[in-house]
């Protein structure tokens, strides 16, 4: 029998029977009585500490708390939240700043294109993704103190012109982001 326990966990996989519900919700006392049906004994779900921050929140504070001039997330979803360049431009990333944010807990990462690649409005520049069902909070806070992260995050050079000479070895390297290859 489904105990009202189960109610404030996250759900660790998708209860089937007429989609419920998704891996990754939040159970409330609703969800309880919803799942209580033949066929449906017993759910799986992860309970956050008190100090635990659900995946989706945690994706959405990282990427707002890295997102600069020339970069938008549209949200977070299923632990994932998406950058995007505002407008056609030169990717600039400072590896270092990536590298440490990518060390402050193994739940939380941050993948970027490489720096100096040639990107257009509203393609994915870089994308946050956290790991499991929550992670600490202190994580979280450690990231959006950073002050450094406005110094890397993806810029732009964005002036470029039709008629602008692009570098040779955009087209061979660099074709599906290269202006010039368009």
């Amino acid at each position: 029998m489904l105990s009202r326990e189960a109610a404030g966990g996250v759900l660790a996989h998708h209860v089937l029977e007429n989609r419920l519900l998704k891996k990754g919700a939040l159970l409330a006392a609703h969800h309880i009585d919803l799942l209580r049906q033949p066929g449906c004994d017993a759910v799986y779900v992860a309970k956050l500490d008190s100090g635990d921050i659900d995946e989706n929140e945690a994706a959405r504070r990282v990427a707002a708390a890295v997102a600069g001039t020339g970069v938008f997330s549209p949200g977070a979803a299923t632990g994932r939240a998406n950058l995007k360049a505002t407008a056609d431009g030169l990717l600039r990333i400072n590896i270092a700043a990536l590298d440490h944010l990518n060390e402050i807990d193994d739940g939380i990462t941050l993948a970027t294109l490489p720096a100096h690649s040639f990107v257009r409005e509203a393609q994915m520049v870089a994308t946050v993704k956290i790991i499991p069902f929550a992670v600490p909070q202190t994580a979280v806070e450690a990231i959006e103190k950073l002050r450094h992260w406005k110094d890397w995050v993806p810029r732009f050079r964005n002036r470029i012109l039709p008629n602008m000479k692009w570098p040779r070895w955009c087209k061979r390297f660099n074709a599906k982001s290269c202006p010039a290859a368009k």
